[in-house]
């Protein structure tokens, strides 16, 4: 009986720890986790089918602001990317 009583309000306690936002389900940060090393992974591979078409032909000088600017854009991807997945997240934990 005590301990059930103690198990109860332990949940609740985390329950309420959660509703603060200061706990979230690590299966929950997992799934996050490989979602973006996935989302990653496949934005560094585009580069393979991007690059050589935009870079054939140019000097190594003309090829960086080509190449910051590619990369630019596949950090911003990743970034929107973890942005959309952790509102998601968020609003699943309320």
């Amino acid at each position: 009986e005590v301990t059930y009583k103690n198990l109860q309000a332990e949940q609740a306690r985390v329950k309420l720890e959660k509703d603060k936002a200061n706990l979230v389900d690590m299966e929950d940060v997992n799934e996050l986790v490989v979602h973006l090393a996935s989302v990653t992974k496949g934005v560094i591979q585009a580069f393979e089918n991007k690059l050589p078409g935009k870079l054939e032909g140019l000097t190594a000088a003309e090829m960086v602001p080509v190449l910051r600017e590619e990369i630019k854009a596949a950090l911003y991807s990743i970034a929107e990317e973890s942005k959309a997945q952790i509102k998601v997240i968020s609003r699943a934990e309320q």
